[in-house]
């Protein structure tokens, strides 16, 4: 942006002043030129020492940052030279920055489509979960949960509509307890992990999950079919989080639980 400019001569009275500066301060040559300080009035916050200054013309508070420069008129006499840098346009970009960084962030932790943790904030959830049931010696369990649209023939195609994913999505939020925690893995395959949870109880929530997308009419009134693999992974002392998501991953891949979903 353009910098505000005024300068002193060796009387500290005002010599000169640009034009960019009046208008940021919304003030006529005659309230400035060949007049001795102090001015008695708001304009007196120029010619402090401090970097950031504020002061309010027209109803309005500017907020400014100010430092000076030793130079010489054309005679060759001295001047002090004070430069102001309009800080409001500063401000609100460093707002939409701040803004921008914190919206990359969310995004950037959950799924664009539901809103779930994606991969990068499950793995950072889990991790602390192995951490807690390492120094407690509690059971923990992940569930994969991956739905295969297929056509007439049973074969799997690849894309599954939004609609279909979201009411999963919600059929899965709604069925867990408070403590456990679900994301989406992929496109097609949601995690879950289940804290203070053996892998026999695990197998009950699988149950009760299947009850409830046998019941959503979302999913049951697709044009296709939708396979529904589920596969369990428990926690054991020598894995990692790392180690228990690929544990799950792979179940999934081999599971023979299964359920179909037909309209």
């Amino acid at each position: 942006n353009p910098l505000g400019l005024l300068a002193l001569d060796e009387a500290d009275n005002v010599a000169w002043v640009n034009q960019t500066l009046l208008d940021l301060l919304d003030a006529t040559p005659k309230e400035l030129l060949d007049r001795e300080q102090p001015f008695g009035g708001s304009l007196d916050a120029l010619f402090q020492s401090d970097e950031l200054i504020s002061l309010t013309r027209g109803g309005r508070i500017l907020h400014l940052r100010r430092h000076e420069r030793a130079m010489r008129a054309p005679d060759g006499t001295p001047l002090r030279m004070l430069c102001f840098e309009d800080l409001r346009e500063v401000s609100i970009l460093q707002r939409e920055i701040a803004e921008l960084r914190e919206t990359i962030a969310a995004q950037c932790l959950n799924d664009e489509l539901t809103g779930l943790p994606n991969q990068r904030a499950f793995r950072q959830l889990l991790d602390s979960q192995v951490t807690r049931s390492r120094r407690y010696s509690n059971p923990l369990s992940v569930m994969a949960v991956r739905l295969q649209p297929q056509n007439r023939d049973t074969a799997l195609i690849a894309d599954l509509p939004e609609g279909a994913i979201l009411a999963a999505a919600q059929c899965l939020r709604d069925r867990l307890r408070w403590a456990d925690a679900i994301g989406r893995w992929d496109d097609n395959t949601f995690l879950i992990a289940l804290p203070e949870t053996g892998i026999g109880d695990a197998g009950t929530l699988i149950d009760k999950i299947e009850r409830g997308l046998i019941a959503s009419q979302a999913l049951i009134n697709q044009q296709f079919p939708v396979r529904v693999r589920f596969g369990l992974a428990e926690w054991k002392t020598r894995i990692d989080a790392r180690g228990l998501l690929d544990e799950a991953l792979q179940a999934v891949e081999s599971s023979d639980l299964t359920l179909s979903l037909t309209g």
